[in-house]
């Protein structure tokens, strides 16, 4: 046995050779190193794939007696069922150089990551300007992180690529800031280039004096501006009008008590089996779960609540025979409050509310989004929100309450009603005028009305006020504006960032989009794409900021969602450089998918001397 393996070892040595030689810079055994090669290949493409799909690569148990040894073990061992290669270049490698274990993983996701970023930095040094967006998140094992992101254009399209996270010990603004530009450091962009930056409204980013966007301004980064997301601030703008009122807070809380008194697990199998019975052919819906911060959650409940109000009034129907009482106080309770007139319109309004707002939703969480788009699709909203039609909602209502035979307007007050003093008996008013609930459509429709009103008004107030003349002149450098390229209009966007357009270039150019079909010019980036940067220098670089310049930071809220679905309870151990690895190329899945192996081998060979040739 002794002499066997002696001669295993010997027959290796014939390949790889001697110790002596293996150090000699001048030997290379290409067929060895080029087996090698491809082995570290299959196990890049696994780690690759783990990475991508977001599940863990290693095992509690990893021995040879292990049932389950990890995804990553088990697909290597799946992939040598139809691949003998792979099983033979693992049995002929040495036990201490098979590249399989935890150390090799780390030092492979680090040269993937590497390379990875490595990309991200040629794409955005050849871009002429860039925008920086970041935000903090919590992760499973309560470590406060700071993601960010760059915003650039590349071969003509809009491109929001993650750079990473980093492990912030304070939350105060000169942390953030320092932590911000320690992640940027590796790319070596100039400051000067950088245009804009993407926050959240929290002071400690927003702060014009001590916050994170005054002091990038102070470390170099002077021509930036920076965007309060569009996207969080419509959301701010629904929630806020939403909250205001009793009678709507009150709406939202129904619905939200229903929610919860359908998850139970006996009363949710009835609620899936009323469903099945009423609607055999089409899937079972769940009720949505609104989330204060998320508009769109609150959009949803609404919607799944109107598709399905008959179940769940035939589901609370049930339980309010309940034989236990709670349960059938709280089903009579539920029942009493959605069989209304007064809530049932109050759903159709906000139903046909949020088909508005949807679009705008939707439109300014991509990363395409510019200053032109996000100004067209909030003229729209505004224009439905001052033509909003109460007359439909209203009749709309009257006929869902005449199908689910709804009688009674509003819940009976049973409160006993204070008695006035008679001094105070002149001068009460019997009208809506200042009230906060409703005994009729008419005063309800004057609340409704006076809703739309606060949102019009919250629209004014944050979307109103021009950040450095940016809305302005993105609106005259759409084709279709009357002040097409006025030079008064784009003069404080030219000094903020020193671009003298002169007045011939600008009479060319009106000349050059007059011959063009103005109908497929309806954005910067279309406008963008027509402009030859050697004819029309200064006027596409003007474009080029404008386009860079970040209205929504969701790209930053996409990479959080990635970190909750890679570190969770489960992996809560995992350090901070590895869930950077496994974020980025997760997140970046279109980069992971074309990355350079070699480049990758390469880069893992130069991080320090490996037994393993390579």
């Amino acid at each position: 046995m002794a002499a066997v393996e002696t001669q295993k070892v010997w027959a290796i040595h014939q390949i790889i050779g001697t110790v002596d030689k293996q150090l000699d810079p001048n030997f290379r055994n290409e067929k060895f190193i080029d087996d090698n090669r491809k082995h570290l290949m299959t196990v890049l493409d696994i780690i690759t794939f783990c990475a991508k799909q977001d599940i863990p690569l290693r095992g509690d148990d990893e021995s040879d007696q292990s049932l389950n040894k990890g995804n990553f073990l088990e697909i290597l061992e799946l992939l040598g069922k139809y691949d003998s290669n792979v099983t033979k270049r693992i049995e002929s490698l040495p036990g201490n150089a098979k590249m399989l274990s935890p150390d090799i993983q780390n030092d492979l996701l680090t040269s993937l990551a590497s390379v990875l970023l490595d990309y991200v930095k040629s794409e955005v040094e050849i871009a002429s300007c860039y925008a920086i967006l970041a935000d903090e998140v919590k992760d499973a094992s309560k470590k406060e992180l700071l993601g960010a992101s760059l915003r650039y254009i590349h071969k003509g399209n809009v491109r929001e690529r993650a750079i990473g996270f980093i492990e912030l010990k304070d939350m105060d603004a000169g942390t953030i800031s320092e932590k911000l530009i320690e992640l940027l450091k590796p790319f070596e962009l100039d400051p000067l280039k950088c245009v804009g930056q993407g926050y959240d409204r929290a002071s400690v980013m927003s702060g014009i004096h001590g916050g994170v966007q005054a002091r990038m301004k102070g470390a170099g980064y002077r021509n930036t501006t920076y965007v309060h997301c569009a996207s969080h601030r419509l959301n701010l703008v629904l929630a806020a009008t939403a909250e205001r009122h009793p009678l709507m807070k009150s709406f939202f809380d129904i619905l939200d008590l229903t929610y919860s008194f359908m998850y139970g697990t006996k009363r949710h199998a009835v609620f899936i089996d009323v469903q099945d019975e009423r609607y055999p052919n089409v899937q079972a819906l769940e009720l949505a779960r609104s989330c204060s911060t998320r508009w769109s959650s609150r959009s949803l409940e609404v919607e799944r609540f109107l598709r399905r109000f008959d179940c769940i009034l035939d589901t609370l129907s049930i339980f309010g025979n309940d034989n236990d009482a709670d349960t059938s106080l709280a089903a009579k309770s539920l029942l009493g409050s959605l069989q209304t007139k007064k809530f049932m319109t109050i759903l159709v309004y906000f139903g046909r509310l949020y088909d508005y707002s949807d679009f705008c939703t939707k439109a300014f969480q991509k990363s395409t989004a510019t200053v032109s788009s996000c100004l067209i699709l909030l003229a729209d909203l505004r224009e439905r929100l001052v033509n909003f039609d109460f007359d439909k909602v209203v009749e709309y209502a009257k006929d869902l309450s005449g199908k689910y035979e709804i009688e009674n307007f509003d819940v009976r007050d049973t409160i006993r009603q204070r008695r006035l003093p008679e001094r105070f008996r002149e001068g009460y008013l019997n009208s809506s005028v200042g009230h906060t609930n409703a005994s009729n459509f008419e005063e309800l429709e004057i609340l409704l009305r006076q809703n739309v009103r606060e949102i019009l008004a919250e629209l004014d107030a944050r979307f109103g006020t021009d950040q450095s003349g940016i809305m302005k002149a993105a609106d005259c450098c759409l084709p279709r504006s009357q002040n097409f390229l006025n030079k008064q209009e784009l003069n404080t966007l030219s000094e903020l960032y020193a671009i003298d357009i002169k007045d011939c270039e600008i009479e060319v150019f009106r000349s050059f989009i007059a011959r063009k079909d103005e109908s497929q010019l309806n954005t910067l980036i279309d406008v963008l794409d027509v402009i030859d940067k050697d004819i029309f220098p200064d006027v596409f670089n003007l474009y080029q900021i404008l386009v860079t310049i970040p209205q929504t930071s969701c790209k930053v809220e996409r990479m959080f969602s990635s970190v909750k679905r890679i570190k969770t309870r489960l992996r809560s151990q995992m350090t901070t450089e590895r869930l950077n690895h496994l974020a980025l190329l997760s997140i970046e899945k279109d980069i992971a998918e074309t990355l350079c192996y070699n480049d990758v081998i390469e880069h893992f060979k130069q991080m320090k001397h490996r037994r393993f040739l390579l």
